[in-house]
């Protein structure tokens, strides 16, 4: 069967494939169980479950034959801040990421964009998230996300993608980039 979004919605609710081996365990759980909002902009809302599907929050993961989540504190240096920040900014040699994702609950107010910039870190799995940046659009095919290493030299890519997971890791603490 092929998926028509509901008369009343702009979009399609976002597919549940592979979910567990993109999301964290612990922002299923808020989802499910926190009624935690990600696509505000959505007209669907997913339903509050509370504490009924506890024992299926873990069953995402298992079903996707993803290891147990490693947690992981990443420590970033004051004075390494300011040109990590500048690779998500909109400068020279930034890669734009704020232009398409939410920055702090500002951002593109129509259209096809990304999710909460600041969220990122807390949300996806690390190694989802380098699948991802190495080639969005094997993942979700039509995506807008732009292929940022293609063509570039695998180490160099490598470095960049590790950065950037750095300063997303910041979360809610990551100031503004330029």
């Amino acid at each position: 069967d092929h998926l028509q979004p509901h008369p009343s919605l702009n979009h399609l609710p976002p597919p549940l494939t592979a979910t567990g081996d993109k999301l964290r365990t612990s922002w299923i759980r808020d989802i499910l169980m926190s009624n935690r909002r990600t696509r505000k902009w959505l007209g669907l809302r997913m339903p509050h479950f509370g504490g009924q599907v506890n024992s299926l929050v873990n069953q995402f993961a298992a079903v996707s034959g993803t290891p147990p989540e490693k947690d992981s504190s990443i420590r970033i240096q004051k004075s390494e801040l300011k040109s990590l920040l500048a690779q998500v900014g909109t400068g020279k040699n930034g890669l734009s990421c704020i232009s398409c994702h939410e920055f702090k609950g500002a951002g593109q107010p129509t259209g096809e964009r990304g999710r909460e910039f600041t969220e990122l870190g807390m949300s996806v799995r690390e190694d989802w998230f380098r699948r991802w940046m190495r080639n969005p659009s094997r993942i979700r095919p039509g995506t807008p996300m732009p292929m940022f290493f293609a063509g570039m030299e695998p180490e160099i890519a490598e470095k960049k993608i590790t950065d950037l997971w750095r300063v997303i890791s910041l979360g809610r603490r990551m100031p503004s980039p330029p």
